[in-house]
């Protein structure tokens, strides 16, 4: 025998062995449980939901207190649309490591398959304060944020890591967080942070998106166009690069952008909504009419679509048409403002959230409230919000409506605070962030009254009034353009609601100096008819004079002294124009002036 038989000869009689031993096979022995586990998460990552089940079912049969098959039996269960047979599996888990993120995160999502929220949510809660993996703080922040719980969300995205190594899409929801719970400059520190780090196409974008939503267009325009140079097919970018232009009354430039939109993605619904709204203000109908209607058989609930057609059928004299319209808008404005959680109650000195019972005697005294306050008896509804305040102060809906009685009884600094509580508690009610603003503007705290009234239209742009308030806003902080562009656009919405709006609007235009659309705007307030003209004048010079700009408020007192001739208007007139000439410096014109009204009064009293 050669030395290579002799040493194969016991690798051969073992082999026999193995072959022909009682009890004994040939195949392979099982893998290890840890191979096991990591065959089940391959066939999962690969959507083989069976043949995950089957490996991890008998892995617990071995091991039945295996706590990662447990989990991610349950996970396979909930993801293979069984969630009642995933609760058993995931209980046994929580047993045996309470604290784990997954098995909390997959409890919530079968329970929510299962239940009511109130049985699902603590475990969402309780996963969202616990340590996990990076992909489950990522998805519980999300989910948070998308609740409005933004403290919670923050506070999962800091346990992944710290936010100056925050990757892109990490530090966008970071920064989405801060932005709704108030904090701009935060939102922009994180993402200029992230541009920084990673100078890529999404990141410049998202700065430029949170600096337009900030009202700083010239710094959110150079950053929207470096994305647009890395990323040359974004759709995102143009658009809000259009609406830049639009702002600047550049609509030429706005249009083409949202043109060349629809040429990369010819069904996109708010491109051609905008485009619609451009023809439609450009006189062109029926394009508008193609290309609103093209928009909504898109998109169906797209309000803006819905809510020019409804104008444009207005202009056309279609009533019946335009009522639809407008109502379907109104629809879904009311659908957009409402918030995506209801009766949550964050504790006030915990800081934990839970849900409200909708049978408990605190929610049986709040809705009592509600009716009394729709049935104007001011004095039970206060009692009854301030009851149920008393008993649960962290109802953001409960402090909102006692915020808004305040302001409906002209109690503004009251107002503010309550509506300052409503907002910390739950930052999505855009009638909170409405009202408050406006009770900011009644007490002349413009600053914060403008930073409110945005947060409203990021919230329900379609908010009634919303541009009037806004416009006077603008107005009061000499920001006169963006006033004017507000009270332009109010007026477009609402032409039937004028007088005060056409006041403002003409304030603006003084301050503007376009003395084309002073006049158009004093015609519109002086009506027609009699006289027509000199009221114009009036209105003219008044809004001049108030604005100290004398040199044009003479133009106008003049007009009303020889249309009016020797009538007590046209003595108030000489008399305006006595004293604009004294302020003015013009000696020799006021004392002519003077002369003039001596010799029209004398003549009145023979």
């Amino acid at each position: 025998m050669s030395s290579l038989s002799v040493r194969r000869a016991p690798s051969l009689l073992i082999l026999a062995g193995l072959l022909f031993w009682p009890g004994q096979h040939a195949f392979p022995s099982p893998s290890p449980p840890s191979d096991r586990l990591g065959e089940a998460r391959t066939a999962l990552a690969r959507g083989d939901l069976s043949q995950a089940r089957s490996i991890l079912e008998r892995l617990l049969e071995q091991e039945p207190e295996n706590g990662g098959a447990l989990i991610l039996l349950g996970r396979t269960l909930v993801e293979s649309n069984r969630p009642g047979e995933a609760i058993g599996p995931l209980e046994s888990a929580l047993q045996r490591t309470p604290d784990s993120g997954e098995a909390l995160l997959w409890m919530w999502r079968a329970k929510r398959k299962t239940g009511p929220p109130e049985e699902s949510d603590p475990y969402f809660f309780r996963a969202l304060k616990v340590e996990g993996t990076d992909p489950v703080l990522y998805e519980l922040a999300e989910e948070a944020y998308g609740r409005g719980l933004y403290q919670e969300a923050i506070q999962a995205l800091r346990r992944i890591q710290e936010p100056n190594r925050l990757d892109q899409p990490h530090a966008t929801l970071l920064a989405a967080c801060h932005h709704a719970r108030g904090d701009v400059q935060g939102a922009l520190d994180i993402l200029g942070e992230a541009v920084a780090r990673d100078s890529n196409g999404q990141t410049h974008f998202s700065l430029g998106h949170y600096l337009f939503k900030a009202g700083r267009f010239a710094a959110a325009e150079k950053h929207l166009r470096r994305s647009l140079d890395l990323a040359p097919d974004s759709t995102t970018a143009r658009f809000f690069l259009a609406k830049i232009s639009e702002s600047d009354g550049f609509s030429g430039r706005a249009e083409e952008l949202y043109r060349e939109i629809v040429d990369l993605r010819p069904n996109h619904a708010k491109a051609l909504a905008a485009l619609g709204r451009l023809a439609l203000k450009n006189g062109r109908l029926q394009q508008a009419e193609e290309l609103l209607k093209r928009s909504i058989r898109l998109d169906p609930d797209y309000r803006q679509s819905r809510y020019t057609l409804g104008l444009l059928y207005s202009q056309t004299g279609e009533t019946e048409k335009a009522r639809e319209e407008l109502a379907r808008a109104e629809e879904l404005r009311h659908a957009e403002a409402a918030p995506a959680e209801g009766l949550l109650i964050r504790d006030t000195g915990t800081d934990e959230v839970r849900r409200l019972d909708p049978e408990s005697p605190v929610f049986q005294t709040f809705r009592r409230g509600v009716e009394a306050h729709k049935q104007g008896d001011h004095a039970q509804a206060e009692a009854a919000y301030l009851e149920v305040v008393r008993e649960a102060p962290g109802f953001a809906e409960a402090q909102m409506n006692l915020g808004l009685l305040l302001h409906d009884l002209n109690r503004w600094d009251a107002a503010i605070d309550r509506l300052r509580t409503a907002i910390r508690l739950d930052p999505r009610q855009p009638a909170a962030h409405y009202f408050l603003g406006l009770d900011l503007y009644l007490t002349s705290q413009f600053e914060g009254a403008l930073s409110s009234l945005r947060k409203t239209r990021e919230l329900a742009p379609g908010t009634p009034q919303l541009s009037y308030w806004l416009g006077l806003t603008l107005l009061a902080l000499d920001r006169y353009q963006e006033s004017a562009k507000e009270l332009e656009s109010h007026l477009l919405q609402a032409p039937a609601d004028t007088p005060d709006a056409n006041r403002a609007l003409l304030r603006a235009y003084v301050q503007l100096s376009d003395h084309d659309a002073v006049w158009r705007r004093a015609k519109l307030l002086a009506g027609t008819g009699a006289g027509a003209d000199s009221r114009a004048h009036q209105i003219a010079a008044r809004a001049y004079l108030d604005a100290g700009r004398r040199e044009d408020a003479v133009t106008h007192l003049k007009e009303v002294v020889r249309l009016e001739q020797s009538s007590p208007t046209a003595m108030q007139a000489l008399a305006a124009l006595v004293d604009a000439y004294r302020q003015l410096s013009m000696a020799r014109e006021a004392e002519s002036a003077q002369e003039a009204l001596t010799a029209m009064r004398k003549r009145r009293t023979k």
